[in-house]
């Protein structure tokens, strides 16, 4: 999936493909646009329900699970008449539209770099372009491209993996709708492709462990493949040899390939690591989303085991010699160990009072990425791990990126942005600690403009909740602004402060946006993390609500003009909150979430998310998601806020009728006037492949959604 901040167009993760203006016309068909919305299409209740540990829930929308089935699939068709309805009236607005495109149309960033044997690689879309071109440079030359974005008819370049000398690159390319790839190896010096592995075979992860001599290359695939099948998780490694047939590649490591393997689940994630300069090779593997890592060292052609679950390893890099990850176990803020290749394991560097996100090569050491909440820093440390100094980078409202570095390499390139600090690169060099500009993307003059403002929210059992909020000039209290609230709070993921990008469209006309850190993220470490997830998932919910609660109290806004918005695992969230507190909110925007967590195992990728939000099949957990699901608490003749949810037929990752339900729970149960709208993009997916275009529709849908909703001023505020 290619990181919404490379594309600077929203300040949040995009996770679904948007529906282009024409479509919208498609959908609404000749008759042309209803002056007036009238009431959404009809959704039949039907009688299942099941019976779990002595409760009965009624599920009288299953029928809408069957995503094949002739109704399921007209009924999809009137939901998205009826929201591209809505959503063209909503795009009338004529300012905020052009507003967007022109803050999307400027020059593109560049993703977090990669090098190898001098070389630096990274994707960059070009202007006037769809998707990103994948570009070589160095510290002393100009970028040129080494593979051109592909036409509207083809897949789009998602990942890549240069060789240790730079010779060959693997490209890994997704259609749209499809979590697998194709893989071609382009060789660098005849400009050619040397050779390509197709889709069918499975191929998860463009990330490949090449071999030292670059005659092979280690790579994960699914054995099976199966439209939402739990056999495209249960994924393995094999071994491919330059210049052979992909149907001989040898079987590396899978569940049960050898008593070394102690692998009792499928597995939902892999991820190898190779060390450039030895040929020495690492695997992590995990069984759920949620779960920690365990770590596999292979020597003389056997996979041992040298970490288990219990040390919640994270991330790992080869430094040299030896494997350094990081782990949490009995740590909640992290510490880094060392591994030798016999498989020695050391503690490298104790725990600090920071959280350690990331780690990276750089010289005879490594390079560390620590955060709290929203303050992120870089600290260079000697192979012993002896602290040599703090990179001198901005200390306050900013994020970074990532780090591009080598083994052995004095030099790394630092990528980082805030949230009106525009994506840049500075190159880091080792041994005198300087940093120079290396490239910087050129923003519009208005992010001078917009006021930065840090505020705490208490929750229930009186942790506290950051909150950053955004405005124009310094705006404040009192004002009550239309304004958007936006959390994820899941995974472990820390949010950091990233460019707004086309969010300044919303403050320049006077609107407010914030972000709040709820418990289930890693912004705290282990412990914040654990806070909100499983039995724990409900605070998370309740760190959102009273992020709310202190908008409204301390009079930044008010009801009539609040929105909120999450993704996926942060859709949850939304979902809970309206129908927790409906009469909290004026309007609310979901894309692919989660709303019904007591179907959720059902679904393939479902299964795998056990570990974040519990399992059905355990008593406790099974009553404490009963707690917060949002479907199961629709409630008849309530008044629910406006809502926009968005889902895609093809998502492999969050089951579309996660929202088809949600959404026709809602329609017939509310008895407020405000609108209901379900939009299903087709032949799509969770957004791996999503075009720059369809970002910048999507955010104009969202962002007029919440204009109309909100009463967003006309022109700049």
């Amino acid at each position: 999936m290619i990181d919404s901040t490379r594309l600077c167009i929203v300040p949040r993760v995009h996770i679904f493909r948007a529906l282009s203006a024409s479509l919208l016309t498609l959908l609404i068909g000749v008759g042309g646009i209803a002056a007036a919305l009238g009431p959404p299409p009809p959704t039949r209740r039907g009688d299942d329900s099941d019976t779990r540990f002595g409760v009965t829930i009624a599920d009288p929308y299953r029928w809408l699970e069957a995503s094949d089935s002739l109704e399921v699939q007209k009924w999809t068709q009137a939901q998205n008449k009826y929201a591209s309805e809505y959503l063209s009236n909503a795009t009338a607005s004529a300012d905020l539209s052009k507003r967007i495109s022109e803050l999307a149309a400027g020059p593109p960033p560049r993703s977090v770099p990669k090098i190898a044997n001098g070389k630096i690689f990274f994707l960059q879309r070009q202007l006037a372009g769809e998707w990103p071109s994948l570009m070589e440079t160095s510290f002393s030359s100009s970028e040129l491209v080494v593979v051109a974005a592909p036409s509207k008819d083809e897949s789009a370049i998602v990942d890549y993996s240069p060789t240790p000398s730079g010779r060959y690159v693997a490209v890994g390319r997704a259609l749209s709708g499809h979590e697998t790839l194709s893989i071609d190896i382009y060789d660098l010096e005849t400009k050619r492709i040397r050779e390509s592995i197709p889709e069918s075979a499975n191929v998860v992860s463009a990330t490949l462990a090449w071999d030292v001599d670059e005659k092979g290359f280690y790579y994960v695939r699914a054995p099976v493949k199966s439209q939402n099948d739990a056999a495209l998780l249960d994924r393995a490694i094999y071994h491919h040899a330059l210049g052979t047939d992909i149907k001989i590649d040898k079987l590396s490591f899978s569940r049960g390939f050898s008593p070394l393997v102690d692998l009792r689940q499928p597995t939902a994630e892999f991820e190898l690591i190779a060390s450039s300069d030895s040929g020495r090779l690492a695997l992590f593997t995990s069984i759920g989303d949620s779960t920690s890592n365990s770590v596999y060292l292979r020597r003389e052609n056997t996979w041992r085991r040298i970490l288990d679950e219990s040390a919640a390893v994270r991330e790992g890099v080869w430094a040299k010699d030896r494997l350094l990850v990081l782990a949490s176990g009995a740590f909640p803020r992290g510490h880094v160990l060392g591994i030798s290749p016999e498989g020695n394991v050391s503690e490298v560097l104790p725990q600090g009072d920071s959280v350690i996100q990331h780690i990276s090569p750089c010289g005879d050491g490594f390079l560390l990425t620590r955060s709290w909440g929203f303050d992120w820093k870089i600290e260079h440390y000697s192979r012993a791990g002896k602290l040599i100094r703090v990179l001198d980078l901005p200390t306050r409202d900013i994020g970074i990126d990532g780090i591009g570095s080598a083994i052995g390499a004095a030099s790394a390139i630092i990528a980082y942005s805030g949230w009106t600090v525009s994506p840049r690169w500075k190159r880091y060099d080792a041994d005198s600690g300087s940093l120079r500009p290396l490239f910087e993307m050129k923003a519009d003059g208005g992010y001078a403009g917009v006021s930065i403002h840090h505020i705490n929210a208490v929750s229930e059992d009186s942790t506290t909740i950051p909150i950053t909020l955004f405005s124009k000039n310094n705006r404040m209290p009192g004002e009550k602004s239309p304004t958007i609230l936006f959390a994820y709070g899941a995974y472990g993921v820390s949010l950091r402060p990233r460019f707004l990008g086309t969010r300044l469209a919303w403050i320049e006309r006077g609107g407010m946006y914030a972000e709040a850190i709820i418990r289930g993220g890693g912004e705290f470490g282990e412990d914040w993390r654990e806070h909100g997830f499983k039995l724990n998932k409900i605070k998370g919910t309740q760190d959102f609500s009273a992020a709310t609660h202190l908008l409204l109290d301390q009079n930044w806004t008010d009801i009539e003009h609040l929105g909120i918005e999450g993704q996926s695992a942060g859709g949850l969230i939304i979902g809970a909150a309206i129908t927790q507190h409906p009469e909290s909110y004026r309007a609310a925007s979901g894309a692919v979430g989660v709303y019904d967590l007591l179907r959720n195992e059902t679904f393939a990728s479902g299964r795998f998310t056990a570990g974040e939000f519990g399992s059905i099949s355990d008593q406790d957990e099974f009553r404490a998601m009963l707690t917060y699901s949002p479907l199961q608490h629709v409630v008849t003749g309530a008044k629910y806020p406006a809502v926009l949810f968005e889902a895609a037929d093809m998502d492999e990752l969050v089951a579309p009728w996660q929202s088809r339900k949600f959404a026709a729970a809602l329609q017939n149960a509310t008895t407020s006037t405000r609108p209901v709208l379900l939009l299903t993009r087709l032949g799509s997916g969770h957004g791996r492949s999503t075009s720059f275009s369809e970002h910048v529709d999507d955010e104009t849908f969202v962002l007029s959604f919440f204009a109309k909703e909100l009463g967003l001023p006309a022109g700049p505020g």
